[in-house]
């Protein structure tokens, strides 16, 4: 991929753009931030790695290592989105990283908003580190050290000559000198080995046992020396995928990690500007009602974007765009509905006692005044009695009820509570796919040693067949090319005659050296005798990954497995809010398969691709809830109640039992037995604190209470509601 095209143009304004590299590993993923400052790559936030298992950690791990890197970049500093991703060797095949792997890529560029740009090979990319550092091509064995496999990659000379995994075992030399004879050809192997994985500080005893390992034993490998052995630091391993990324932007040939020092630099600097009277909402020297006309909400200024940042280009200003498009908050205050009826109780005593306007009664506005204050007072005081409302919610410790039966699912009937019977639609789908996977099978290959023997002979004249068996040092077997004759002849002057003869097997062990003794067939050697005047040549032997019986079951087990995790997922995604699929109930059958090579071939990999039909049951999770709830009903102990929100069931098959009969556990969560009702009286017009207080020595099993009340008074105005109708009780299982 050319990454180039990412860069900003040459004419824009002087930027710098922000990258992400994530690096994702077995069992962990870390996260960057970096940027290109004319010839070098700067990390400029990293974070720990953090730990993930299965394809949903693995999201919520990647925004947490994005998260941790983020933090402390400046607010005024937009996030990144373009984004490097570090992946190991297995992830990649023909240059291009594999299906599987790029679909879990997908999803985390989107839910996560990331927009990928490119990906490195984690090893390649320690390699080019390396370089960089030292500034000579790397020669060196790299070895990915993870949970279940090891990655060994070789450079000589800067050329990666091959990249292998290994499963682990317990002694990791063993691992890692299976791996390195896997490099056929390699004369000297590299007498250094650079380790790194996915955490930080974990890889001690592992180097110590490459350090004390005797390589001597091992004849297979060749070293110039002792190995020394290295280890990579996390943080350099980002900076390595960092550099690895960039130097495919630009001309970068170093890196280097500015840590949060930069963040000082990327901030803004503020001019210090002393607060002034109207910033906390004072008004000078002018009218209060006539600020208010003269700045209505409508013509509110929007602040300019600080733009003091010379090496940031600034951001399109498209506030005024789009603040025509946001509805303005409409400001509250408390006890609104107060406002109103006072206001309407004011204006209509207001217009009353106009019709007094013309009499001149010396004390009337006086009294009137006491009167609508007096109206007010009562006013206020019904409001406070009759208009607040509440909703009690009283969590209660449950008692836990654990049950199962078995439950029939029926596609022709109808769902009957009393007999376990539970009406169900049996749904359908094809699923397609592919996968791939390492082969496992040895065989030895290779060719067989050819020669030429004289054959002596003493006595008359003998004719030996093709295919005559002849035999060597160490019982070497060798068989005529061709029938011969041999001449006859004496112990003084025996007869004799040339023969081409080839090994019985491969191997380098039957390049005999010249003037070998052979015995010919069952003759002795005093009858007939062999010997070769040149070198036997041409036997060689190695070994090569083929493809086993057990290679194709445990791959399409596997494949079979996502195939059905996929099927789950579609149809599910087919059923209503209402419904739930029966896992359980999945039945799947082989549609067609195809493997791209037979048992015994030659391959390092096996393709299969795999088509399956799946079906399952559906059912109602209320015909669920109904069954379980008529079979929980005489098993609910007095002085509790049973809810059906309170139930959770689990449903697996009934192994040999009658087709559509399932095991169906139950769990319940049985409320004490509470007179709600009764409660609600109680705590009528009580402070919450006293309601609380009664609750806690009345109510069975009671852990806590939450009031949510409307409006929330003050002080001693915030009681309870006063009318039994207000006021609502619930009663919940504690939290």
């Amino acid at each position: 991929m050319d990454f180039k095209s990412f860069l900003p143009k040459k004419d824009e304004k002087n930027t710098y753009e922000y990258f992400w590299s994530l690096i994702i590993e077995p069992g962990w993923v870390q996260a960057g931030i970096w940027r290109i400052e004319r010839d070098e790559a700067q990390v400029n936030f990293s974070g720990m790695p953090v730990a993930w298992g299965s394809d949903e950690d693995l999201i919520t791990s990647a925004d947490s290592a994005l998260s941790a890197s983020v933090q402390n970049l400046p607010d005024e500093t937009p996030e990144p989105t373009k984004t490097v991703f570090g992946v190991v060797s297995s992830w990649v095949e023909g240059g291009q990283i594999k299906a599987d792997y790029l679909d879990k890529i997908k999803i985390i560029c989107t839910e996560l908003s990331l927009k990928p740009v490119g990906f490195v090979v984690i090893s390649e990319a320690v390699a080019h580190f390396v370089k960089s550092e030292e500034g000579s091509p790397l020669s060196a064995i790299i070895v990915g050290v993870y949970k279940e496999n090891i990655e060994l990659s070789v450079f000589q000379l800067g050329n990666l000559l091959g990249t292998t995994k290994i499963s682990r075992s317990v002694s990791i030399v063993d691992d890692i000198t299976e791996g390195l004879t896997r490099f056929s050809g390699s004369n000297n192997l590299p007498s250094r080995f650079i380790m790194y994985d996915g955490r930080e500080g974990e890889l001690e005893e592992a180097r110590q046992a490459l350090l004390k390992a005797n390589w001597e034993d091992h004849s297979n490998l060749k070293f110039l020396h002792t190995p020394k052995v290295e280890v990579v630091e996390t943080k350099d391993k980002l900076k390595a995928v960092c550099l690895a990324g960039a130097s495919e932007m630009s001309a970068v040939e170093r890196v280097t990690d500015v840590g949060e020092s930069k963040k000082d630099d990327l901030s803004s600097e503020k001019p210090d500007v002393a607060p002034s009277a109207e910033s906390f909402g004072f008004t000078i020297n002018k009218d209060l009602s006539q600020t208010i006309e003269q700045a209505p909400l409508e013509d509110e200024q929007i602040s300019e974007p600080d733009d003091s940042h010379s090496n940031v280009e600034p951001v399109h200003n498209f506030t005024e765009e789009i603040r025509k498009d946001i509805p303005r908050p409409v400001k509250t205050k408390r006890f609104n509905f107060l406002g109103g009826v006072f206001k309407n109780l004011s204006a209509k005593f207001g217009n009353f006692f106009k019709n007094f306007k013309g009499l001149s009664f010396g004390k009337i506005p006086l009294i009137a005044g006491l009167v609508v204050l007096l109206l007010v007072i009562i006013g206020g005081v019904a409001a406070w009695w009759f208009l607040p409302t509440a909703t009690v919610t009283v969590y209660v410790s449950p008692k836990t009820l654990n049950e199962s039966f078995e439950a029939k699912f029926d596609a022709s009937g109808e769902t009957k509570p009393q007999e376990k019977i539970i009406k169900a639609n049996l749904e359908k789908t094809t699923i397609e796919g592919s996968k791939t996977a390492s082969t496992t099978g040895i065989k030895t290959v290779g060719d067989k040693a050819k020669g030429q023997v004289t054959i002596y002979r003493a006595g008359t004249s003998m004719s030996l067949p093709s295919g005559t068996i002849i035999k060597g040092p160490d019982s070497l077997s060798f068989s005529l090319d061709e029938a011969v004759t041999i001449a006859s002849g004496s112990a003084g002057s025996p007869g004799s005659t040339k023969a081409n003869v080839s090994a019985a097997s491969i191997g380098a062990s039957y390049n005999l050296s010249s003037g070998t003794s052979f015995s010919v067939g069952s003759y002795s050697l005093g009858d007939l005798e062999a010997k070769n005047e040149s070198a036997f040549s041409g036997g060689s032997s190695r070994e090569v990954n083929v493809v086993s019986d057990d290679d194709m079951e445990k791959l399409e087990k596997d494949l079979t497995d996502e195939l059905k995790d996929k099927a789950i997922k579609e149809l599910s995604e087919k059923i209503s809010d209402d419904e739930v699929l029966i896992d359980a109930s999945l039945v799947s059958g082989t549609e067609s398969k195809k493997f791209n090579s037979k048992i015994g071939d030659e391959a390092s990999t096996l393709k299969l691709d795999l088509s399956v039909n799946e079906e399952a049951f559906v059912v109602k999770k209320s015909d669920i809830e109904d069954v379980s709830m008529e079979f929980l009903k005489e098993k609910t102990p007095p002085g509790f109640i049973l809810k059906r929100e309170n139930i959770k069931t689990n449903i697996e098959t009934v192994g040999g039992g009658e087709e559509g009969k399932y095991r169906v556990s139950v769990t319940a969560n049985l409320l004490p037995d509470v007179d709600i009702v009764d409660i609600t009286k109680k705590i009528l017009g009580r402070y919450p604190e006293v309601a609380k207080q009664y609750m806690s020595k009345n109510v069975a099993g009671f852990t806590g209470v939450e009031f949510d009340q409307k409006p929330t008074l003050p002080g001693r105005l915030g009681t309870l509601p006063r009318v039994y109708g207000h006021l609502e009780v619930l009663l919940a299982a504690q939290k």
